[in-house]
C-alpha cells in the first residue's frame, strides 16, 4: 500500500513538473514542450536539439524566417544554412542544394561578404587578399583583385600592394605580408608604427 502511494506521488509530482514550461531568456526560444530552451540559430539547421524535435519540425521550419542575413533556406524551404557554406564543396542542405550552381548564383551575399569571381561562393571581405585561397577558384587572391581592392578600416596593404593585413600585425616581430614588408622598418615608419626590437636570452654555456 505504501509503495503504491509513494508511486502515485512521484507520477503526479512528475507530471506537473512537466506541465510547467519554462521561461526562456533572449534571444533563446522555447521547444513545444516548453521545457527546454534553444538558441536561434540551432532551428531548422537540421539537427535535433529540442528533445521534442519541435525545433527541426517540418511545418514550423517552412514557416520561420532564417536568423539574420548571413543565413539562407535550402531548396526544400526547411534548413537555414550559413550563406558562406554554399558552393563550399560539402553539403549542408539535406536535398543538396546548397551546392547546385543554379541555387548559389541565385542567392545574394550579405554586407560584408562578397561573391567570388565564378559568383558561386560567398566569402567574407577580411578573407580577400590575406594570402589564403578561400574561394575554390582561387579568386580571392587574384593579383588583379587584389591591386584594386582597398583594404577595411584599420588594415594596410603590404609594399606589394597584393595582401591586407592588420595595423597591429605592423612590425610586431612576425612575417604577416608575403613579402614580408609588414616587418620593414621604413614601412612601419610611414604607417605611424614603432619597429619592435625582438633580444633573445642567450646565456653562456658553464
Amino acid at each position: 500500500m505504501n509503495y503504491l502511494l509513494l508511486t502515485i506521488f512521484v507520477y503526479g509530482f512528475c507530471t506537473s513538473l512537466s506541465i510547467s514550461a519554462i521561461e526562456c531568456n533572449e534571444p533563446y526560444t522555447p521547444c513545444k514542450d516548453g521545457l527546454q530552451c534553444v538558441r536561434p540559430e540551432y532551428l531548422c539547421e537540421g539537427y535535433n536539439d529540442c528533445r521534442d524535435k519541435s525545433d527541426e519540425d517540418v511545418d514550423f521550419c517552412k514557416a520561420k524566417e532564417c536568423v539574420g542575413s548571413q543565413y539562407a533556406k535550402c531548396r526544400n524551404g526547411i534548413q537555414c544554412v550559413y550563406l558562406i557554406s554554399f558552393c563550399d564543396g560539402f553539403n549542408d542542405c539535406p536535398d543538396q542544394s546548397d551546392e547546385d550552381e543554379d541555387f548559389c548564383k541565385a542567392n545574394i551575399c550579405p554586407e560584408g561578404v562578397v561573391k567570388c569571381k565564378d559568383n558561386l561562393q560567398c566569402v567574407d571581405s577580411l578573407e580577400l587578399c590575406d594570402g589564403v585561397h578561400d574561394c575554390r577558384d582561387n579568386s580571392d587572391e587574384d593579383q588583379d583583385l587584389c591591386r584594386a581592392t582597398k583594404c577595411d578600416e584599420l588594415y594596410v596593404k603590404c609594399k606589394d600592394g597584393l595582401q591586407c593585413v592588420h595595423s597591429t600585425y605592423l612590425c610586431d616581430g612576425d612575417n604577416d605580408c608575403r613579402d614580408k614588408s609588414d616587418e620593414d622598418e621604413d614601412f612601419c615608419k610611414v604607417h605611424n608604427v614603432e619597429s619592435i626590437s625582438i633580444v633573445e636570452d642567450v646565456h653562456e654555456p658553464r
